[in-house]
């Protein structure tokens, strides 16, 4: 096959370069990949260009602290957003406990809502939680 052709001819000019590709890469891309000495995002052929397996790309320096940098900022946003979350959710719990049914009554309990699961897990989604979400919650 093609692929075979690739891997024969990888494995006689680079010697050097035993393993495989790596997953979701066939030997084509892999060849192009350890051949190419250029940064996979912005183009410019570097001698400081490394290449990262575990994102399967050539990157300059630049752009490696670049990402690091927004990496960073993403968690940092991430752990604002987990926190609001939680007191968006808490806030909301707050309110449903405060509902009473005809008799006087309450008709949400906290303790028996803190030992729902699906609440549980609701604080932990980094997506918005939704009216849907809600619906679903109070079914349980």
């Amino acid at each position: 096959t093609i692929q075979e052709i690739w891997r024969q001819s990888r494995l006689i000019f680079m010697p050097y370069r035993q393993m495989g590709p790596p997953e979701g890469m066939n030997e084509k891309e892999y060849v192009r990949f350890l051949v190419e000495d250029k940064c996979y995002f912005c183009g410019r052929r570097n001698k400081n260009s490394r290449i990262y397996w575990e994102r399967g790309r050539n990157i300059t320096e630049q752009i490696e602290k670049e990402m690091d940098s927004r990496f960073f900022e993403d968690m940092a946003a991430k752990k604002v957003q987990k926190t609001e979350r939680k007191h968006a959710i808490d806030a909301r719990i707050n309110e449903l406990c405060l509902e009473m049914n005809e008799n006087g009554t309450h008709k949400y309990l906290r303790k028996y809502l803190d030992q729902c699961h699906s609440l549980k897990n609701s604080y932990k989604y980094i997506r918005p939680f939704t009216e849907k979400a809600w619906r679903v919650l109070k079914r349980k």
